[in-house]
């Protein structure tokens, strides 16, 4: 049939888009040919002289499918062949319209690794060609694509211009049907199936490592296994490239370059996105195999909703990073720049860096740009505050209770999830950081087991073990802490001996932070009662920005549970930051001045799978 398009194109110049009788070819299964193992002569593959295949692709042709039926082993087979014409100049251009009818009469099952879209995948026995199952949004978008690719790849070819696409060479609605005997008592069920045959970029080639990029670091990690022809994403890749980058000639370089950017500007001209870039690395001859799959889906509307769930801070996607579904040009963007990270140039002899903008830009010696005075300067601090405070007031809040019932739908499969909650407090200059103590009403965790170590002597020894600590002695107690026979989790010191321990324990508990100071108020004379008060409490301190974060409940507890242990806590938290003033403020000698208040920015409640909720009621 193609061997009579052709003819009667270079006669007329437009090709007959009628399919006669008769003139059907096919490949039967093995069975089906006596004495002989190869299929060349069943199909007629023999060449005719035609116009220039640069130019056939272009010119005017049928754009109506063929459609091939015929009986085998009881079932009704039909083929119908997509652009066959256009197809078949792509195959004469790269000079494969022989060798893949003989290649595609073998095809066996083959597990693509580095995907998500769960698609079946083909590929054939000689290892040169790759079928993919498309789906039925797929397949529709082939009837906008399929033009567009025949020009792209037409004039590439004839300008002479590289690209990194994936050569597709034919796309096929196949449909299987029983016929006769096997169709049984029950009606007939046809099996449609949609594939795309295109070329395997990794043909006779083993790989150390196959890297499969988007330019995005979002979820795109995979835990190495060290296989061969291991698919890994852009993590992988980014960590691997601190030891063993993947550095690129000059000329190399170029032309990379220069493929990707007419590549991703002809992919997003027609809105296609969501495409990567596979690397293989051939660490035995230090060669990279790389080419551009996956480039048929277009930016439809599920790809705009998931961009839109994965960008929603509401439901927790803003804080995993930028998403990776985006549209046709933020994609293209991101792209390029991602792979001109990915494979830097490498250094050369020969190579001029004088000529680079960086070394040829000349510092102006005009005046000096005159410093902004102290007052400019407050004036932008306020300006920024008052920006911030507005941003902070259209950030969505919501009561606890309403919070409470938000992450409990999120976590119905796990009944055993941990509330979290994160209060996010203004720590000034020369403030210390929030820390206190807090016994909850019911606890969320077990307590770890305390094992509290005193340095006292005398009556002070005494009432400390009376109080329930675990170790109480001297100095003689030096060598075992040194020596990690003694483990503490408090650490408790008089201030009669905190002098004797702190030359030999101070670098070895500091950097734990147990060692005793006044300023956390762990050196007191009445260890008795800090011991008595430490029992059946749970320490919390913020970290050095102000952000304290504690495992509040478990989500099988009762509403009424979680509120009253948030409640808790947070009376404890304005106590140690001065917003609540208790007993201890009040009785503060009056050369101290009042104790100094700590803000609270925000109250946030989380869990494992949940997003971060505000908390309005504070």
């Amino acid at each position: 049939m193609l061997a009579r398009s052709r003819a009667d194109k270079q006669k007329t110049g437009k090709a007959d888009p009628t399919l006669l009788e008769g003139t059907e070819a096919f490949m039967p299964d093995d069975g089906s040919v006596a004495e002989s193992t190869s299929t060349w002569g069943v199909v007629n593959v023999d060449a005719v002289e035609s116009i220039d295949p640069t130019e056939d692709p272009r010119s005017f042709s049928s754009k109506l499918p063929w459609a091939i039926t015929f009986e085998s082993g009881g079932l009704t087979i039909s083929c119908t062949v997509l652009y066959p014409e256009q197809f078949d100049a792509i195959r004469r251009m790269f000079d494969c319209e022989k060798s893949i009818v003989e290649s595609l009469a073998r095809c066996v099952k083959w597990k693509a690794g580095g995907g998500k879209s769960g698609s079946a995948f083909l590929k054939t026995q000689d290892d040169r060609f790759i079928a993919k199952e498309l789906s039925k949004p797929e397949l529709q978008t082939m009837e906008t694509f399929a033009p567009a690719y025949f020009d792209y790849m037409s004039f590439a070819v004839a300008g002479n211009r590289p690209t990194l696409l994936a050569k597709v060479f034919g796309c096929y609605k196949l449909t299987f049907k029983r016929t006769g005997k096997d169709r049984g008592s029950g009606k007939s069920k046809s099996t449609q199936m949609n594939l795309l045959v295109m070329e395997n970029l990794f043909y006779n080639r083993r790989f150390a490592r196959i890297y499969d990029l988007k330019g995005s670091t979002r979820n795109r990690h995979v835990q190495p296994t060290g296989q061969e022809n291991e698919v890994l994403l852009d993590e992988n890749l980014v960590e691997a490239a601190h030891t063993n980058p993947f550095y690129l000639r000059e000329h190399s370089k170029r032309i990379l370059r220069g493929a990707l950017y007419n590549d991703s500007k002809f992919l997003a001209d027609i809105n296609v996105m969501d495409y990567s870039l596979v690397c293989g690395v051939d660490s035995k001859n230090n060669e990279l195999v790389l080419g551009i799959v996956d480039y048929i889906r277009t930016y439809t509307w599920d790809k705009k909703l998931e961009s839109w769930v994965k960008e929603s801070t509401f439901l927790g996607g803003a804080s995993k990073g930028e998403p990776t579904i985006v549209t046709p040009k933020q994609y293209r963007q991101r792209f390029l720049s991602a792979m001109e990270r990915y494979f830097p140039l490498s250094f050369s002899a020969w190579r001029q860096f004088s000529s680079t903008p960086a070394v040829q830009y000349k510092r102006d010696d005009g005046p000096k740009r005159r410093e902004p005075s102290k007052k400019a300067l407050a004036a932008k601090v306020k300006r920024r505050a008052a920006l911030a405070s507005k941003l902070d007031e259209k950030e969505e809040k919501l009561v606890l209770t309403e919070a409470i019932q938000v992450l409990r739908a999120v976590e119905v499969a796990s009944p055993n999830a941990i509330y979290e909650l994160c209060v996010k407090t203004e720590v000034g200059n020369g403030i210390a950081v929030p820390k206190g103590r807090v016994s909850l009403p019911r606890e969320a965790k077990p307590s770890k087991e305390e094992k509290i170590l005193v340095f006292a002597e005398g009556k002070q020894a005494d009432e400390a073990r009376k109080a329930g600590a675990d170790v109480v002695g001297g100095p003689e107690l030096i060598d075992a802490v040194l020596n990690n026979r003694i483990r503490p989790t408090t650490v408790l010191c008089t201030p009669d001996l905190i002098r004797t321990i702190t030359p030999r324990l101070g670098r070895f508990l500091g950097p734990l932070g147990l060692m005793p100071s006044e300023r956390r108020g762990t050196v007191l004379e009445d260890v008795a009662g800090y011991l008595q008060r430490l029992r059946g409490t749970s320490e919390w301190r913020a970290d050095r920005a102000g952000t304290i974060r504690t495992p509040i409940a478990v989500m099988h507890f009762p509403v009424e549970d979680v509120v009253k242990n948030i409640r808790h806590f947070l009376t404890s938290v304005k106590k140690a930051t001065g917003n609540i003033r208790d007993e201890a403020d009040r009785n503060r000698p009056k050369h101290l001045g009042p104790k100094p208040v700590t803000p609270i920015k925000k109250v946030i409640l989380s869990s494992r799978q949940g997003p971060g909720i505000r908390i309005a009621d504070i």
